[in-house]
């Protein structure tokens, strides 16, 4: 082992003498340097070699790096200055100054010139990430610090191998054959200083890559998505190379006019731009012929294909490949519903002005891409205006009657109400925007009425949709509550309830639906019912919905809290207690969080209790939830909740010791009252242990310091 480290430190003594000699580092640095690396050798050499032993190396070799970098260049700087007090003592000696400036140039370009020491630092962290990533072969993050490295030290040919052996181990990662394609073609940054990309270009050997991971990762969603991205990127790279090449033809396409007047015909500048507009023609069928093979390999998943538009329209004069992908979901998902709505999305999304389509999603026509206010209102007008003629709307329609048509299923019905609510509420604020700004002119009051007359079309479509739904499919809870969310939007409060009424009578789905029933209470409480009505219609529901449903305890909470709200008498006071009796034992078997919170319906009990100024009310409340109940024990707890609890207790402890001072006389009352005062500090102590530590030693101090 010795002979090994003494070995290594052998081949490192050209590259320090070089640095000692140069006056970048000390003999005595040196020493420490060199003391520094033969411990660091014995500890990789060990017989089971630690990472940390590695990192700890290279770290100090990275700072060692960073020393030097600075060094050389207070080095330099003292050079410089020197030559230039030499070059100012012999400015009188016109004979000698150019000896004297040759000299200097000689100097500069020694000190200048890289030396053996320059590079040796590097080059031993390259080395010792190989030999760690040969220790640890199967480790990727190795690999991907020796990249990471690599860039920062622009060694841009060990990266290329540094990707190349991290492939052959781990050729399964498809981030590794995307990041190793990615340096091919786009490079790098390598300092936030450096303007543009240093390293890539080479769209070959990113095209290589890919296709060796695709070979082996067929199915991989991200390369396919990536290789057809490159190939965008570079057309958009022909393209303005070609914009670059006929920069000096006018616009008739002829050549320019020279300073002496001739007619310049452009020459070699003709041939290349023919040469650049046939590769442009080869590369178009390039993005084509990715998605073609990638739809082959991942042939059933619509999303993925959606995902193909979506970079499509990142890119300017891409609507013949966007229109190609959605000719494909048209052909192939005929009978599925989530191809209909991406057709209807499509044609939602293709409402843009030539301009938007010609020059990408994201990109504009101002030079450098400044848009004023101007221009940007000029651009929505037009977008808008695309729909004066209601073509774009009546295309929707037709798409989303087609799709309805073709498919009659609930969730088709679904989709369509959810979507042609989306678009008519981005129409609605538009409207709502044009209203805002107050200041009209003849075209923006054209497109006022434009958009009033697309909404009403919506409306109508709508609500067309939703007579279908009810006649021609079995209507599910979640289409049934979408479809009356929708009427109330409309203002069609009465319809939406008849609906719900009805749907709630003939359909055994709905009718078994605690949802159904709350829309029902919540419409009628919108058009002025009583609690008195609500509570008549939440009883009924209780008649259908089996107990075991979690949406049970919702009704019988909200029946709860009408109860509260209605008359006070005797016999409302025991259905009270019989129904929060079964809110707390539904509670202890159910963990999923209710609508109303148990904490919250005590408190509102506890309050009605207190309203009535009955102790007796209020003892029953507070031992039913404290005492006869399992919720302190076991309940899924919100700020909320604790909250409303810490209340719950500070008002039951109120109104005891209210009661203990007006027992005074009465020694068996206030024994009593002294008990529940125990009873009720060391529930809170309890209840609070698990979620407020300081909290519930201030109530158990609070309940020793009483008495």
């Amino acid at each position: 082992m010795a002979d090994q480290v003494q070995a290594s430190l052998d081949r490192m003594v050209p590259a320090l003498r070089d640095l000692l000699d140069r006056g970048i580092f000390t003999e005595s640095e040196i020493k420490a340097i060199v003391s520094r690396r033969r411990e660091s050798e014995y500890l990789l050499r060990r017989l089971v070699p630690r990472k940390a032993d590695y990192q700890r190396y290279i770290e100090a070799e990275k700072n060692l790096e960073k020393l030097r970098s600075l060094r050389k260049k207070m080095v330099i700087a003292r050079q410089k200055a020197k030559e230039r007090e030499d070059a100012a003592d012999d400015n009188n000696n016109n004979n000698n100054k150019g000896n004297k400036d040759s000299n200097a140039k000689g100097k500069s370009n020694n000190n200048n010139n890289n030396n053996i020491g320059d590079a040796s630092i590097v080059q031993n962290i390259h080395l010792l990430y190989v030999r760690a990533k040969r220790k640890w072969k199967e480790d990727l993050a190795w690999h991907m610090q020796h990249a990471e490295f690599a860039k920062q030290a622009k060694s841009y040919q060990m990266l290329g191998r540094i990707y190349a052996e991290a492939l052959q181990i781990h050729p399964r990662n498809e981030s590794l054959w995307i990041e190793a394609a990615s340096h091919e073609y786009f490079g790098y940054v390598t300092n936030e200083k450096d303007e543009g990309m240093s390293g890539g270009g080479s769209i070959k050997s990113a095209r290589v890559l890919l296709q060796r991971g695709l070979r082996i990762n067929t199915s991989s969603k991200n390369l396919w998505m990536q290789y057809f991205c490159l190939e965008l990127h570079y057309i958009q790279k022909l393209r303005g190379r070609r914009e670059i090449l006929q920069l000096n033809l006018d616009a008739n396409g002829k050549g320019s006019t020279n300073q002496d007047g001739d007619h310049d015909t452009g020459g070699s500048n003709d041939d290349e731009d023919d040469v650049v507009a046939a590769e442009i023609d080869e590369s178009v069928k390039l993005p084509l012929i990715i998605y073609n093979n990638a739809i082959k390999s991942i042939p059933n998943d619509i999303a993925f294909r959606m995902q193909f538009i979506e970079q499509s329209k990142l890119f300017p004069e891409t609507q013949s490949l966007v229109s190609h992908i959605m000719k494909t979901v048209e052909s192939d998902f005929e009978n599925m519903e989530d191809a209909w709505i991406a057709r209807a999305c499509f044609v939602i999304d293709n409402q843009h002005s030539e301009a938007t389509k010609k020059n990408g999603f994201f990109l504009t026509n101002e030079p450098n891409g400044e848009t004023d206010d101007s221009t940007l209102r000029k651009r929505k007008i037009a977008e808008i205006s695309n729909g004066k003629n209601n073509v774009p709307d009546d295309k929707l329609v037709e798409t989303l009657r087609e799709a309805t048509e073709a498919i009659t299923s609930p969730n088709m019905f679904l989709e369509s109400i959810i979507l042609l609510r989306n678009y008519m509420t981005k129409l609605t604020s538009s409207l709502e925007e044009e209203d805002e700004e107050g200041e009209y002119d003849d075209d923006d009051d054209d497109i006022a009425e434009a958009i009033r007359k697309r909404i009403s079309k919506i409306i109508q479509f709508i609500v067309q949709l939703i007579n279908e739904a009810e006649s021609k499919v079995t209507v599910t809870p979640v289409l049934a509550i979408e479809m009356v969310t929708c009427l109330l939007e409309l203002g069609l409060s009465s319809q939406s309830l008849k609906l719900m009424k009805r749907l709630t009578d003939e359909n055994p789905e709905c009718k078994k639906d605690p949802n159904c029933w709350l829309k029902i209470v919540e419409i009628s409480e919108l058009n002025g019912s009583n609690p008195k009505s609500s509570s008549k219609i939440l009883r009924r529901a209780l008649e259908y919905i089996p107990l075991h449903d979690p949406g049970h305890k919702d009704i019988l909470s909200r029946l709860f809290m009408n109860l509260l709200t209605t008359s006070s008498k005797a016999s409302y006071d025991e259905e009270l207690s019989s129904t929060y009796e079964k809110i707390l034992l539904l509670s202890s078997n159910n963990t999923e969080q209710s609508r109303i919170s148990i904490p919250m319906i005590s408190l509102a009990y506890l309050n009605y209790a207190t309203n009535k100024n009955d102790i007796n009310l209020i003892r029953r409340v507070y031992k039913k939830l404290l005492y006869n109940s399992s919720y302190c024990q076991s309940a899924l707890t919100s700020a909320e909740d604790v909250k409303n609890m810490k209340i719950f207790f500070d008002k039951c402890l109120t109104f005891e010791k209210q009661e203990l001072k007006m027992s005074r006389s009465n020694q068996s009352s206030e024994k009593r009252c002294k008990h529940m005062l125990n009873g009720l500090f060391d529930a809170a102590f309890k209840y609070f242990i698990n979620i407020d530590d300081n909290l519930a030693h201030s109530y158990n101090q609070r309940g020793s310091t009483l008495f």
